[in-house]
């Protein structure tokens, strides 16, 4: 398979050669086959190639539609495993007598994924209709096999690949299996359930069904049965706008407020009910992050959404994201462009929306950056979060969705620990004054003086730490500019030296025609200014070469 898309490469490439309108044509075939074929392979061997395959089905923002719609079959559409092997799971959590105990079960499975699959069934003791999440038989061997063999690729793959090692692909798949091994345990899923369950108890427009511990085993989750359609087909009921702000706020509040985040959202794990709540859906994949960490995170959203560069620098530090030996100045240079340009984005697909991913994918894999595996794993979710969005409401200016609704509820949140109690005190002196706006605001401020105090008790060491490398004779004399601000300077300079040319080319054109009128002093002034343009239209371009 692998090698099979690297033909689909190839041929890609080769298509640059073809008139534009069949280019695209042909272009548009390569990536319809390659999707299928995935999809065939996927569903042909199961285990965690289903996995993958569901992960890059929900990334709309990176594939274009012709790849992602054969995919969309291994959200639900995965073939489930036959009755009588399902049947000898239950007796095995249960035992020979499982219908006795545990309820009548419906043969027809509901839905099927790569790792179990669910039946509707009815409680035995109380008569009340749930859902069984039933594990594939067999998946802990088939399991054990994949990560086997993704072990021995991903060895070879690190040592030769820069990009691999750099992202701790080895540090990535132990992470991984973690994970694995943790969904196939459905008592912790049960766990998991309960705690979001109680945190959303309240929450208007969101609903996590009940789960029936004292039924559940490993093997087999037994939780409410409820009726809905997935939210990104839902015909009647809340709008796709009302459906994104609420994913949006969802994960704001998972990642910053509640600590626990489900990090695989991609559609088969959310409904729509009748009453138009969004239901949760799938805990198997949840991952948990400390107070300290949600404070630094908290700053970074609120640094972020605001373009404030230097604060996004420290909380990436705080969070172990910056390399020891990173330049933090170009670095701020660098997330300042970054900032500006996701602040004027839309989701909507096109030329400019694909730019803008291959200068963040470009930026991401900067040899400044470092990314622990945990990490990894919470952007894959707000990958595939980012492509569900583009689904739902291609036009949504998410930042002013956080800016307007996100950003004052952390504000609210923000408590002692990441780095100065007095910015939380000075938000909440601000926010009975004016209310969460002026909180947020107010946290904003404290945060910029907190940042930049720190920054002039820095100084001293810095200046110190300089003298010693001129003393030493290490002093660098060019900074090593990242391929971006190397990109941002050329720019820059091509665009001086075209606007000196034009100026240059019209006093010209002037000097040219103005004879006529019978001056020919004005016009031998203005062929003077056209060649002093010119010659700072070259030196333009000449400038910042090396």
């Amino acid at each position: 398979m692998a090698f099979s898309f690297w033909g689909d490469a190839r041929a890609y490439a080769r298509a640059a050669r073809l008139p534009t309108d069949r280019r695209e044509q042909v272009r548009r075939q390569i990536w319809r086959r390659a999707g299928e074929r995935l999809r065939d392979r996927a569903l042909s061997l199961g285990g965690l190639i289903i996995k993958v395959g569901q992960f890059l089905s929900a990334r709309a923002d990176l594939f274009p539609a012709e790849f992602l719609r054969p995919l969309q079959a291994l959200q639900d559409q995965v073939p489930p495993a036959p009755w009588a092997a399902v049947a000898h799971r239950l007796a095995e959590a249960y035992g020979p007598g499982w219908e006795q105990a545990l309820g009548p079960v419906e043969e027809q499975a509901l839905a099927a994924a790569s790792l179990g699959q669910v039946h509707r069934g009815r409680l035995a003791a109380t008569g009340e209709p749930v859902a069984l999440k039933i594990q594939r038989p067999g998946i802990e061997t088939l399991v054990a096999v994949d990560l086997g063999a993704l072990r021995r690729v991903l060895r070879v793959v690190e040592r030769v690949v820069p990009v691999a090692r750099r992202l701790g692909a080895m540090a990535l798949l132990a992470e991984f299996e973690s994970m694995v091994y943790r969904e196939l345990d459905y008592q912790r899923e049960a766990e998991a359930m309960e705690a979001f369950a109680r945190h959303y108890r309240n929450q208007p427009g969101l609903y996590v069904p009940m789960a029936y511990r004292e039924w559940t085993r490993r093997t087999v989750l037994v939780m409410e049965y409820v009726e809905g359609a997935r939210f990104t087909d839902v015909v009647a009921g809340p709008s796709p706008e009302t459906l994104a702000r609420r994913l949006i706020d969802l994960y704001l509040d998972q990642i910053l407020v509640q600590g626990l985040v489900q990090v695989d959202p991609h559609p088969g794990n959310f409904l729509v009910d009748a009453t138009g709540r969004l239901v949760l859906l799938d805990f198997g994949m949840v991952m948990e992050f400390s107070a300290a960490e949600r404070q630094w995170m908290t700053r970074l959203v609120m640094a972020a959404v605001v373009g404030r560069a230097g604060a996004v620098v420290a909380a990436l530090e705080a969070l172990g994201f910056i390399r020891p030996e990173a330049d933090r100045v170009l670095l701020r240079q660098a997330l300042s462009l970054l900032l500006r340009q996701l602040g004027q984005a839309r989701l909507e697909p096109g030329p400019e929306t694909e730019r803008l991913a291959a200068v963040v994918q470009e930026f991401v894999y900067e040899k400044p950056l470092q990314f622990p595996a945990r990490y990894l794993f919470l952007g894959r979710a707000l990958g595939i979060l980012f492509g569900l969005l583009t689904r739902l409401a291609a036009d949504l200016d998410w930042v002013a969705v956080l800016r307007e609704e996100g950003l004052p509820r952390v504000a609210r949140v923000q408590e002692d620990g990441a780095g100065g109690a007095w910015e939380a005190w000075v938000g909440a002196l601000l926010g009975a004054i004016g209310g969460e706006q002026a909180a947020w605001a107010g946290q904003q401020w404290a945060q910029a003086l907190a940042e930049t105090w720190r920054r002039w008790r820095e100084l001293p060491g810095r200046i110190a730490e300089l003298a010693e490398q001129w003393e030493g004779g290490t002093v660098p004399t060019r900074p090593q500019w990242s391929p971006l601000l190397r990109r941002l300077d050329r720019l820059e300079r091509r665009l001086a030296q075209l606007n000196w040319t034009v100026l240059a080319t019209l006093l010209a054109a002037g000097a040219y025609l103005h004879p006529w009128a019978g001056d020919g002093q004005l016009a031998w002034a203005l062929y003077a200014l056209a060649a002093l343009a010119f010659v700072k239209g070259w030196w333009s371009g000449r400038s910042g070469r090396s």
